[in-house]
């Protein structure tokens, strides 16, 4: 296998872990992030421990996004932003990648319901920490930044990530899919407590990243993606589903 590849792979699979690891070890590990909130309180006017420390944690999984994507750009001189191409056909793409998305999250939840009756599949999803974390925000804040969240996921994992191995490297569109959608399952799981949370949220990862692959090769563009991302969680986000659900 080449050498640089291998570096790829395992620059990208460490980039993953602590993309997805961040926001938990911020919350509950680091003493530095405590004293920060203490400290910006004051200036923000915002004297609600919690609801600041989720508001900061928020801007900086974006901020950490943004930098890991521009690290991959430089470290392998690739002009990423050629990749966010409009042509006349980008809203049906979208409309369908979206469709798609539903469809195949609608598909495992109905199999997961129908392996265990008595799951709450609804209270499962909200619990999981980041989407808890982000009901206890003001509207605005729980629709937009989660999507924008959502957007620049897609530019990390099938973005830069994937475009780096099909472009550069010119691996196969399948091995492309597969190692991407790994890493974004994986990405997803780390930031879950409890196997049903790891299940519901893996299954979820697969269809998002299975349907934004396949956009990104038929259209040679993220753009379809990463909107077609960031309108599902705004989706998810809008939408109350029945509690029994």
């Amino acid at each position: 296998m080449n050498k640089n590849l291998v570096i790829f792979l395992v620059i990208s699979f460490i980039s993953t872990i602590l993309y997805g690891r961040i926001l938990w070890y911020l919350s509950e590990k680091s003493k530095v992030f405590k004293k920060l909130v203490f400290f910006i309180m004051p200036y923000l006017k915002i004297y609600d421990k919690d609801k600041l420390s989720i508001i900061i944690l928020n801007f900086i999984y974006l901020f950490f996004g943004l930098i890991i994507i521009i690290f991959f750009a430089f470290f392998y001189d690739f002009n990423f932003l050629a990749f966010f191409k409009i042509n006349k056909l980008i809203f049906s793409y979208i409309i369908l990648g979206f469709a798609a998305e539903i469809s195949l999250i609608g598909l495992f939840t109905f199999m997961m319901k129908a392996l265990k009756s008595k799951w709450n599949i609804y209270e499962t999803m909200k619990n999981i920490p980041w989407i808890e974390a982000i009901y206890n925000l003001p509207k605005i804040i729980r629709y937009f930044s989660p999507s924008l969240a959502g957007f620049i996921e897609e530019c990390f994992f099938r973005g830069i990530l994937f475009l780096i191995l099909f472009e550069i490297f010119k691996i196969k569109p399948l091995f492309c899919i597969i190692y991407i959608t790994i890493l974004f399952i994986l990405h997803q799981i780390l930031q879950t407590k409890t196997k049903a949370q790891a299940i519901l949220i893996g299954s979820s990862s697969f269809a998002i990243s299975l349907v934004g692959s396949i956009l990104v090769i038929i259209t040679n563009s993220i753009l379809p993606a990463a909107i077609v991302h960031a309108c599902f969680v705004m989706f998810y986000f809008i939408s109350e589903p029945p509690k029994d659900v």
